[in-house]
């Protein structure tokens, strides 16, 4: 049986678009990922994306997560032959729960079988374990992206985010960075007349670079400069908290867990 690895899901998209081409002759489709996907958007091929709160890093996502992974692997170092198999087995532990939870929420609003539970919750442990240790890089990809980024996100994921965003500029990338203020980090949901509103946009080749400021209550958009965009991601990323060192011995108690985006 095939591991599930963001390279995997990455091709099975692919497929999915080069089925739209030779069905529906579909020659310039735009990836438009949504959160956890934006994992797997990093590994696509694609020309242009949309890349809609972005996971950019795991450990940013859930620090508390981060921390107690931390401590499993350096317990490798003492058990090199059975370590592994541990660190595995007490992920696992964590995410098996809240998955089973989720499941169970989904399973009633659908009437989904219940004799398939088990197999929902271990296809969705696999995503986890998948994004585990994820950080995005920006080095060698090559692809226009357009970030859709909401002022109510997780402090320690939007200063990555934010970081991420700042150093792709920086290198002279003309890309558009959406700031949805008001907004929590579902904004397709939150939002979605200013979110149908942005992939108009992009998709018409009309999106402007830098970041454009969008209030909501207002219906204010404000696009920055080049240079005024940087100022404002670099400002604001150092007003959040950064991500915490160290290592804890105990399980996060929150459902903060990679691949519940």
């Amino acid at each position: 049986e095939r591991e599930v690895t963001l390279e995997t899901l990455a091709g099975e998209a692919e497929g999915v678009a080069e089925a739209l081409s030779a069905r529906y002759g579909i020659r310039n489709a735009i990836p438009v990922s949504l959160s956890y996907t934006s994992a797997v958007s990093r590994h696509l091929g694609f020309d242009r994306m949309i890349d809609s709160v972005p996971l950019t890093s795991t450990d940013a996502f859930s620090p508390e997560l981060a921390m107690y992974r931390n401590w499993l692997k350096a317990g490798e170092l003492l058990n090199p032959v059975f370590g592994p198999s541990i660190t595995r087995a007490a992920l696992d532990a964590v995410y098996r729960p809240q998955w089973a939870e989720q499941v169970q929420r989904i399973s009633e609003q659908f009437r989904l079988p219940s004799e398939r539970h088990d197999d929902m919750i271990e296809g969705y442990i696999r995503l986890s374990r998948a994004v585990e240790g994820f950080e995005w890089k920006n080095a060698g990809d090559r692809a226009e992206r357009a970030f859709v980024l909401a002022g109510n996100e997780s402090p320690t994921l939007l200063r990555h985010q934010l970081e991420v965003a700042r150093e792709r500029l920086q290198a002279g990338r003309k890309e558009s960075i959406f700031f949805v203020q008001e907004s929590g980090h579902v904004v397709p949901a939150e939002q979605p007349l200013v979110y149908a509103r942005i992939l108009e946009l992009v998709a018409a080749g009309k999106a402007l670079p830098g970041v454009t400021l969008i209030t909501p209550s207002r219906k204010e958009w404000k696009t920055l400069s080049i240079a005024e965009s940087i100022d404002l991601l670099e400002q604001t990323a150092l007003s959040l908290p950064a991500l915490p060192a160290g290592s804890r011995s105990s399980a996060p108690d929150n459902n903060a867990i990679p691949g519940t985006l």
